[in-house]
């Protein structure tokens, strides 16, 4: 047997998707089959894992080849297997199994992945959506994994209000189980403030609304009432909509003696309920956070989240309001995160140079024409912005197959795209000039920023 096995790197970044339990009740939603494969597309960035050790980084689909290229240029150093080479439309139903479950068949069934010596590589999932049991006598598990019952529970959005009630430094949020509960409290809410309902397993800019009046609660009620009549549980969360000034992570480890070390802190930036951007949070704001007890709020939900069965990676979501009340729990995501993402690309990259920011960012974007990323990074290097060995500022790419997925796999536009990128900075001043051109580079190649 191998002394160092390789880490096989993999996972879907949307685990919530297979975490739902198909025998309760939603929120009134609309499917938007581009955008589910953007996401689809999103474990591309997963590169980040390997730094600069030998590892294997399996994604649904190969990965750009220029991307692959200037990566290494870089110094990752990794081996991409994607499961399908993009270009059939077939592909756009294929999204519906997770990567694991994917990965089990490829590697049973497919020649490349065959040729792996299971002694020789170690799972290293982004989130754990099923029991990788399936994969033993295939690939060996190294190491222990939460079965993933528990993994579900502790990601539940029911656990976590119920994490932050107990710490008694909540939101205010309570769990409903029927249509006429929830219409009912929320109707008092809605006498102090806006009220959130949010799906247990609801992700950003999906899963949640905003309600703001009782005329917009009604058909949300009538929604959820028909599907009470047709079987389904009902088991929502009502929060009221809180003024907040900041929204904030904290990443960790959960190791199996239940220890929890803190890895990072990270501001987060959202464009209404959707994600834009994530930043390592700087030394004022972490003293800020230590003041107001931060560190025994996380210590305590983290040993609540052990002692129901979870070990691994974790995110903590948190913020402060306007009032600069904390509010130490929102929402816990057992998982791989964009937090842990930063952190590690930030370590990667202040081993090149200990000066060294970034900012983790997305670009929204639809273009009536097959817009490819080979043409984006031609594009970056033409304008002198994208980041390199021996420069001090710059954009490093994250993502390639998010900018022209559905370019190549949809019959007709106008095409949605996501650009993932890395502002590298020294100064804040550099940062934000470098995200307004990165900005003009993509409006110049006539894509409307949305």
């Amino acid at each position: 047997m191998s002394n160092h096995r390789k880490p096989l790197i993999f996972g879907s970044f949307n685990a919530e998707r297979y975490w739902q339990n198909h025998l309760y009740g939603t929120l009134p939603s609309f499917r938007d089959e581009q955008a589910d494969l953007i996401v689809a597309a999103m474990d591309e960035i997963q590169f980040v894992f390997s730094k600069r050790e030998e590892c294997l980084v399996v994604t649904r689909f190969a990965m750009n080849g220029a991307h692959l290229r200037y990566l290494a240029e870089l110094g990752f150093r990794f081996t991409n297997m994607g499961m399908t080479e993009v270009g059939s439309t077939s592909q756009v139903t294929e999204i519906e199994q997770s990567v694991t479950t994917a990965l089990y068949q490829q590697v049973k069934y497919d020649n490349a992945f065959l040729t792996l010596n299971k002694e020789d590589v170690k799972l290293d999932p982004y989130a754990i959506v099923t029991d990788h049991s399936s994969l033993t006598g295939i690939l060996e598990p190294d190491g222990y994994f939460p079965d993933v019952d528990t993994v579900k529970h502790v990601n539940s959005k029911v656990f976590s209000t119920m994490i932050s009630n107990q710490l008694e430094k909540g939101a205010g949020g309570i769990v409903v189980t029927s249509a006429e509960s929830l219409q009912r409290q929320a109707e008092i809410m809605l006498n102090d403030s806006p009220v959130m309902i949010k799906d247990p397993f609801g992700v950003s800019g999906n899963g949640n609304i905003l309600i703001k009046k009782t005329s917009t609660l009604r058909p949300v009620v009538r929604h959820l009432m028909s599907q009470e009549q047709s079987g389904k549980i009902i088991n929502l969360i009502l929060e009221p909509f809180l003024d907040k000034q900041i929204d904030f992570s904290c990443q960790g480890m959960i190791d199996q003696t239940g220890t929890f070390e803190i890895l990072s802190f990270h501001i987060i930036y959202n464009d209404k309920f959707r994600f834009s951007g994530i930043e390592h949070a700087d030394e004022a704001f972490v003293k800020r956070i230590e003041s107001l007890g931060y560190a025994a709020y996380i210590t305590s939900a983290c040993r609540i989240i052990f002692e129901s069965g979870y070990t691994g990676p974790v995110c903590i979501d948190s913020m402060i309001l306007s009032n600069g009340e904390l509010i130490p729990v929102v929402e816990i995501n057992a998982r791989k995160s964009m937090g842990l993402i930063n952190h590690s690309l930030f370590t990667f990259l202040t081993d090149i140079n200990k000066d060294f920011k970034c900012k983790m960012m997305t670009l929204n974007f639809t273009v009536e024409y097959r817009l490819s990323f080979d043409q984006v990074l031609q594009e970056l290097k033409n304008d002198g912005l994208l980041f390199v060995t021996g420069m001090l500022n710059g954009i490093l790419p994250l993502s390639a197959n998010t900018v022209d997925i559905n370019s190549m796999l949809m019959a007709h536009g106008p095409f949605k795209g996501k650009f993932y990128y890395h502002i590298i900075y020294s100064s804040p001043a550099d940062r934000d000039h470098l995200q307004e051109k990165a900005e003009r580079l993509f409006e110049k190649l006539g894509v409307k920023i949305i």
